[in-house]
């Protein structure tokens, strides 16, 4: 099991899986822990079913064989046999597994080859502008991208947009560090501060979101 990234404290386990495997490898350890594969036989598309299996046995690793993972109705991953909460998220060639047992989270993975300057207009804040005028622009950009998009695991519809709602503080960039996002609740006319985390790879960069405690 090719888990490139690996921490654990006594409240987060976190793991990035580069999938190498072919789909039949994969199958066949999850067929010997008995996990139901009905949701694997809908989906469609080889690299979105090898995501699915690795993310899944992931959790297995990180919790014991009696643990599963169901959706909501509102589409978020839960733990079946567990108290924690989870995150799961994927990428080309990538699967990623966030676990906290105290507190709701949510988590992004993206590759660094990604050009996220071309759609930056779309979540980009006026005040995020002076963070991307750097050498690593883009880098920057997704940077901002991903952990928004990691926010919003945490509190699903914002009622708003990323671009406008959502704003990330400041930041030294760094090849591991945290920060500060501002989110303007427009269904609630308040503003709620979360905290950031995100580790840079050669290859992918992660991010994960939680609420200030």
């Amino acid at each position: 099991m090719p888990l490139v990234e690996y921490h654990t404290t006594d409240d987060i386990i976190f793991g990035v899986w580069k999938i190498t495997e072919t789909e039949e490898e994969l199958i066949s350890n999850l067929r010997d822990c008995s996990v139901d594969t009905k949701t694997l036989d809908t989906l469609k598309g080889n690299k979105r079913r090898l995501q699915w299996i690795a993310s899944r046995l992931m959790v297995l690793k990180f919790c014991g064989n009696s643990v599963r993972v169901v959706n909501l109705p509102d589409g978020k991953p839960r733990l079946q046999g567990c108290k924690g909460n989870i995150s799961i998220s994927h990428t080309d060639g990538y699967a990623v597994v966030l676990i906290s047992y105290s507190r709701e989270i949510g988590v992004d993975i993206e590759l660094r080859s990604r050009n996220a300057l071309r759609s930056s207009v779309r979540f980009i804040n006026v005040a995020e502008i002076p963070s991307l005028q750097c050498d690593n622009a883009s880098l920057v950009a997704l940077l901002h991208w991903s952990v928004k998009e990691s926010l919003f695991k945490v509190v699903g519809n914002i009622g708003g947009t990323f671009k406008d709602d959502i704003i990330v503080s400041p930041f030294t960039l760094s090849e591991q560090g945290d920060l500060t996002l501002h989110l303007h609740s427009r269904k609630t006319s308040s503003c709620l501060e979360y905290k950031g985390y995100y580790i840079l790879n050669k290859d992918y960069l992660v991010t994960f979101c939680t609420q200030t405690v």
